[in-house]
């Protein structure tokens, strides 16, 4: 389902649920869509930096330094060409972005992971992101 309908479902039953809500029910669903609205804004970047590097122009097939049309020039370190961190190349921004990511890469919330892509202390990730996740007792 589509983020966009998966929302207006959710306000939806907001509104259906009426005055049956408690104040932690209305916390929870106004963090809910403040974490929405930062995952799209993420999306968004993200999507624009796709576009930005399909658009980039191709090093294959152009004549490079010292080479020849169709060479590409490759690292010769080879210590760790299969494998290695992941995290290398990501990089957030905010715990927020960082919670989308681990989200989608690790499919869970790893708070280690998290302040790896973001440079921050676990427990500065904690509290950045008081609110949106919850300690599983």
């Amino acid at each position: 389902m589509e983020a966009k309908n998966l929302m207006s479902e959710f306000l939806e039953n907001l509104q259906k649920m009426g005055n049956r809500l408690t104040q932690e029910d209305l916390d929870v669903a106004r963090e809910s869509v403040r974490v929405f609205a930062e995952f799209e804004q993420a999306r968004a970047r993200a999507m624009e930096a796709k576009r930005r590097t399909d658009n980039a122009p191709d090093p294959i097939g152009e004549a490079g330094e010292g080479g020849s049309a169709g060479e590409i020039e490759l690292s010769l370190d080879w210590d760790d060409c299969i494998g290695g961190d992941d995290t290398d190349a990501i990089h957030a921004e905010s715990a927020a972005d960082g919670l989308i990511w681990s989200l989608s890469e690790r499919e869970c919330v790893d708070i280690h992971y998290i302040a790896s892509i973001t440079g921050k202390e676990p427990d500065q990730v904690i509290k950045e992101l008081r609110g949106s996740i919850y300690q599983d007792p």
